[in-house]
């Protein structure tokens, strides 16, 4: 699957590159083509992929770190995406500042766990 995608990826590029020298107009479609053909089989897969965690998340006792893991997945996947648009439209910064932004609010929404593996860590300490 991963090497189809790659190879679209690259012929679409080189078709790009050629197109792009000839016709601006045909070479913006083929990007904003070969870009949506790739996402959708990313969303695919990660539909496969949540699917399964919340499978587990309604099944065991561990279903609020299944929760955490879904919400910074969406984070992650938010950022990258509107930080990957900000690049090609030429504003870099913007684009570093929103995965900086991101990164911190996965940080932030870490501390309440972190937070009890420190506390089960003192609790260890203390019964040695």
């Amino acid at each position: 699957m991963i090497l189809k995608i790659c190879a679209l990826g690259v012929l679409c590029a080189v078709t790009y590159a050629v197109l792009g020298q000839v016709s601006g107009h045909f070479a913006v479609a083929l990007r904003i083509a070969g870009t949506v053909m790739a996402l959708t089989v990313g969303i695919t897969l990660t539909a496969d992929i949540i699917a399964q965690l919340l499978d587990w998340e309604a099944a065991g006792p561990a279903n609020e770190y299944i929760t955490l893991l879904l919400r910074a997945l969406g984070i992650c996947f938010l950022c990258r995406i509107s930080a990957d648009i900000c690049k090609d439209c030429g504003i870099t910064t913007l684009s570093q500042a929103i995965e900086s932004v991101g990164k911190i609010v996965l940080v932030l929404m870490s501390i309440p766990y972190i937070a009890k593996i420190v506390d089960y860590a003192r609790l260890l300490i203390d019964r040695i």
